[in-house]
C-alpha cells in the first residue's frame, strides 16, 4: 500500500454501462479499471450516492438487473439510493437491493405499513477504518429530499412515509456520535444543492464532516463551515477521490503521480483538485478525475458490457403490446390533424404524471409510417420515440395555455412539428384567421377554459423551455422538472409493458390471441385500472399476457 491515509472513492448518478462517444467517455469497464487500481494500491472506502438501476436503454429491458454485476465488481462499501432506483415495483426494488450485496442506507424514508426503513434499507451504517495507523469508526446516514418521492410512480404513494431530512439528520448524527462513538460522520445524500446546503447549515452542534451528494449531475466541491460538500459528476464519466489525513498531508503529489503513471498521462484526466482543512484534526485533499478514452478497460467488464448490448439488440424483437387498430404516424397526418397515436401518447403523459391535461409537439413522433394493427415490439416503439427528451409536469394558467395552443396551429397547413397532440383538452381552430388568433374555442375536460385558473399539465422540455415558438415556462412553475430524468420511451414502455412488471397478470385465464377487456377481467383495485383510458384489455401472444391498445380519434382537435 502506497500510503496509509484514507482515500474515499465517490460517485453518483450512473446509468449507461457502455462508453459514450466523446471524452470523458465513461463506461463501466474503464471505471472499474480505475477503481481496481486505486483499491489495490491505497487504503480506500468506496461510496455511492444514488441512481444506478435506471433510467437507461438497457433498464427498459433488464429492469435494473444489468447493473448487479457491475455493482458487485465495484466493491461499494456503502450506498444511498436515488429516486430512479425506485422506478420499479417495490418487490423488484427490494430484490435489486438484496441481490446487490451492499449496504443501502436511507435514513428518512419509511414503509408506511411496517414503519421500517423503506425497501429494507438501513437507518444508518457504521464501519471500522484506519487513517494512518489510527483505527476510527465512521458513521453513515442516507438522506432523500421530499420533492422526488412524489415522482415515484410504480410504488403506491400511500406506502411511502417521509421524515424531514433536517430532523432526521439531527437525530441520526446525534445517535452516531453519542451512542455509536463515531469519530467521522458521512452523509450520503440524493438531493438538490440548496437542500444539501440547508443540511450543513442546520447542524450546529452535531455536524456532518462530509456530505457526498447525488441527484444534480454535476461536479461540485466546497467547504461549508467545517464540512466538505461534494458531488462527483455523472454516468461513469467522473470519480471523486477524497484523501483524508489526521495530520498535515505530506507528499501531496502522490495521487497525481500515481494516476499519471497508472491510468493516463493526459492532463485532461483531472477535472478538479483542491486542498482543504476542515479542522485541526482533519486535512483533506480532493481530486475529481475524468474517465477518458486513454484509460485502459477492465476486460472482464468489457466482455460483460458487450454481451449485454448484444442481448439488448436481440431483445428489440420482444412483444410489448398488441394494437387492435392501425397507428397513424406519418408526418403529413400527425403534424396536421388529430391522430390516434398522438392521442395515445398524450394520454400516457397525462395519466402517468397524474395531470389534468397534457400536450406535446407532434415532432416527437418520428416513424413517418403507419404502424399496422397487430403485435408491437420494442423495435417499433424505438422507431416512433427515438428522440431523448425529458417529460415534465408544470402549473400553467389558462392564458398561457391558450398561447401554447395558438403556437401549435400557428404554422398550419405546413407539416410543422409544433402541431400538438393533447389529452384532457379539446380545441377548435380556424386556419383562415391570422396567426396568434386562430383558436376559436377550448374545453378542458368538458369545461370552458378559464384564463386565470392554474392547470396541472404534463408536457416535454422541448415545449416548456420555449423552443419552436412556444412560451418559456418559469422555474417556479415546475412540479416535476427535467432533472427528474423522466424519458419519453421509458415512460411509454413503463405503461405499455405493464404486464411484465406485474407477474400476477401472467396467471390470468386468457387463451392465445384471445382479447379480454378490462371489464371482462374485473381486476379490482389493480394498478392496471389506472391506465384504462390507454389499455383496453389483455391478450396472450407466444404464451405471454400483454396489453391491448385501441386508440381512436375523439374530436380533440377540430378544424373549421
Amino acid at each position: 500500500m502506497l500510503n496509509n491515509d484514507l482515500y474515499i472513492l465517490h460517485f453518483n448518478d450512473v446509468y449507461d454501462i457502455q462508453e459514450q462517444v466523446k471524452d470523458p467517455v465513461g463506461g463501466a469497464s474503464r471505471f472499474l479499471y480505475v477503481l481496481n487500481q486505486l483499491q489495490k494500491n491505497f487504503n480506500t472506502l468506496t461510496l455511492f450516492s444514488g441512481d444506478i438501476f435506471a433510467p437507461s436503454a438497457l433498464s427498459n429491458i433488464y429492469r435494473g438487473d444489468q447493473m448487479l454485476f457491475p455493482i458487485q465488481q465495484f466493491k461499494i462499501d456503502v450506498a444511498c439510493p436515488g429516486n430512479h432506483d425506485f422506478d420499479y415495483t417495490l418487490d423488484h426494488v427490494e430484490s435489486l437491493f438484496q441481490r446487490s450485496n451492499i449496504p443501502w442506507v436511507l435514513s428518512n424514508v419509511f414503509n408506511a405499513e411496517t414503519n421500517q426503513n423503506f425497501a429494507h434499507t438501513l437507518p444508518y451504517f457504521t464501519k471500522q477504518c484506519t487513517i494512518g495507523i489510527q483505527p476510527i469508526k465512521i458513521g453513515f446516514l442516507g438522506l432523500a429530499e421530499e420533492e422526488w418521492l412524489g415522482q415515484i410512480v410504480e410504488i403506491p404513494q400511500n406506502l411511502i412515509a417521509y421524515e424531514d431530512y433536517l430532523h432526521c439528520a439531527e437525530r441520526t448524527v446525534k445517535y452516531l456520535r453519542e451512542e455509536e462513538k463515531c469519530v467521522l460522520i458521512i452523509g450520503l445524500t440524493h438531493m438538490r444543492v440548496p437542500n444539501d446546503h440547508n443540511l450543513i447549515h442546520h447542524l450546529v452542534e452535531q455536524k456532518i464532516d462530509l456530505v457526498l451528494g447525488g441527484h444534480d449531475h454535476m461536479i461540485y466541491c466546497e467547504k461549508i463551515k467545517q464540512s466538505l460538500f461534494m458531488k462527483s459528476g455523472t454516468n461513469f464519466k467522473n470519480l471523486g477521490i477524497i484523501r483524508i489525513s489526521l495530520n498535515e498531508i505530506v507528499n501531496k503529489d502522490l495521487i497525481n503521480n500515481f494516476i499519471y503513471d497508472n491510468l493516463s498521462n493526459e492532463k485532461q484526466i483531472f477535472e478538479l483538485q483542491r486542498d482543504l482543512t476542515l479542522n485541526s484534526d482533519l486535512h483533506i485533499q480532493v481530486s475529481i478525475i475524468n474517465i477518458i478514452n486513454s484509460i485502459p478497460q477492465n476486460q472482464d467488464m468489457k466482455q460483460y458490457v458487450d454481451m449485454k448490448i448484444e442481448e439488448y439488440n436481440n431483445q428489440k424483437s420482444k412483444v410489448v403490446c398488441y394494437a387492435n387498430c392501425d397507428l397513424e404516424c406519418t408526418f403529413h397526418e400527425v403534424r396536421n390533424k388529430e391522430t390516434n397515436l398522438a392521442n395515445l401518447y398524450a394520454d400516457i403523459l397525462r395519466y402517468e404524471l397524474d395531470a389534468e391535461i397534457s400536450f406535446f409537439n407532434s415532432g416527437t413522433l418520428r416513424a413517418d409510417d403507419v404502424v399496422h394493427k397487430g403485435i408491437i415490439t420494442y423495435k417499433e416503439l424505438d422507431k416512433i420515440f427515438p428522440m431523448p427528451d425529458q417529460i415534465v409536469k408544470i402549473n400553467i394558467n389558462g392564458s398561457d395555455l391558450l398561447k401554447i395552443l395558438e403556437n401549435g396551429v400557428g404554422k398550419w397547413p405546413n407539416f410543422d412539428g409544433r402541431f400538438l397532440g393533447v389529452s384532457g383538452i379539446q380545441f377548435v381552430f380556424d386556419p383562415t384567421k391570422p396567426q396568434g388568433s386562430r383558436i376559436v374555442n377550448v374545453k378542458i375536460n368538458g369545461n370552458d377554459l378559464e384564463m386565470d385558473r392554474i392547470y396541472k399539465a404534463a408536457s416535454q422540455c422541448y415545449i416548456t423551455m420555449g423552443f419552436d415558438g412556444f412560451i418559456k415556462i418559469q422555474d417556479d412553475q415546475y412540479i416535476i422538472d427535467k432533472n427528474a430524468e423522466i424519458q419519453i420511451l421509458q415512460t411509454v414502455l413503463r405503461v405499455l409493458d405493464i404486464c411484465r412488471f406485474h407477474e400476477e397478470l401472467q396467471l390470468l385465464d386468457i387463451q392465445e390471441n384471445e382479447i379480454k377487456t378490462l371489464e371482462q377481467l374485473d381486476l379490482k383495485n389493480h394498478q392496471i385500472n389506472h391506465y384504462n383510458k390507454i389499455i383496453k384489455g389483455l391478450t396472450k401472444i407466444g404464451g405471454e399476457v400483454c396489453p391491448v391498445i385501441d386508440p381512436q380519434i375523439e374530436g380533440r382537435i377540430i378544424k373549421i
